[in-house]
Formats: C-alpha cells, structure tokens, sequence
C-alpha cells in the first residue's frame, strides 16, 4: 500500500498503521525528530502532517489468539485455549477475561501471574458442552492489573467452529473383477 504512514511494533511483531488524523494520500517524505518526539510526513498533494511519535501504552492486553475452539470438532465437549499477550510496558499481574459460547451466558475467570512486556501465555478454560451443531466463540480481556486497558482494540476476539458427534456407518466392497 502506497498510502499512510506505518510503523513496525517489536511487540506484537508486526506492521500497524499510525494514520493518527493522516490523509489517505501517498507518503513520500518522513522526517523523526526524536529532540521533539514527534513525525513528520510529507504527502502528495495533501499537504504536511505532524504528531507525537508511538510510545507502548503502559497497560495493554492482548487476547492474541484463540487455539481452541476452531474449525470442525468430532466431538461437542469442547475445552478453550485462549493466548494473551503483553503490549505494554508494565508487568501484568492479573487479567479480567470473559468468555461466551453463542447463546450461552458469559463466564469470567481472573488470570493471575506474571507477563512481562512481549510475553504470551496460554490459558485453558473450563470444558463446556452445548451439544452439536455451529457456534462462536468470543473472549474479551474486561481488565488488566485491576485497572481500565488503556488499548481496548485489541481485547477481543472471536472464533466460529462446528461441532459433530455420532457415528458414521460405511459399507466398504470390495470387487476384483
């Protein structure tokens, strides 16, 4: 993409967008200014664009993936596995998180540990079992070391799956003329 500005997060290890009120036009001069902490861009036809350089909030959970549930289960026991991430620069120590099985009740559970900036961990929910057919799964981090996230886009995710269960009957011939 030829237009915006993005920056590479060592964190989460990828490329995001710092748009930060920058007009969708292409990008063809940055300047950083690290006396003043800020980024200067120079678009085409749009004019120029300044603002304050990316700093790691200090309390950022991820909820980066859902291991469990996904895809097609032979079973309709399902046990979730849910990874969190920190992406701030304070240790987390606990984790508000909410779970929810399409037209079930949500559950919480409190995760208490320690998660240093850049670390994941797996958690493994409670077994649930609502039978077969198609579901989605939702987690949501509600809070971090007791306090408000101070970034909320990444708290959430969802995950569809489809559970089967039962037998299978299959007649096998065998013809060898």
């Amino acid at each position: 993409m030829d237009a915006g500005v993005y920056f590479r997060d060592d964190v989460l290890g990828n490329f995001v967008p710092y748009f930060n009120a920058l007009p969708n036009a292409e990008v063809f001069d940055l300047d950083v200014q690290l006396s003043t902490n800020t980024i200067t861009a120079c678009t085409y036809g749009r004019g120029i664009w300044r603002a304050p350089l990316y700093v790691l909030p200090a309390l950022d959970g991820v909820m980066s993936s859902i291991t469990s549930p996904t895809g097609t289960l032979c079973s309709s026991t399902v046990t979730p596995v849910i990874q969190i991430l920190n992406a701030g620069t304070t240790v987390l120590t606990s984790m508000n998180i909410s779970y929810q099985v399409s037209g079930q009740t949500a559950q919480s559970i409190t995760w208490n540990g320690t998660l240093a900036t850049g670390a994941s961990q797996s958690i493994t929910l409670p077994t649930v079992n609502y039978g077969n057919g198609a579901f989605t799964f939702t987690a949501n981090i509600l809070s971090v070391n007791g306090r408000t996230d101070e970034n909320t886009t990444n708290n959430s995710l969802t995950s569809n799956y489809y559970c089967v269960n039962g037998v299978n009957n299959a007649t096998l011939y065998r013809d060898w003329e």
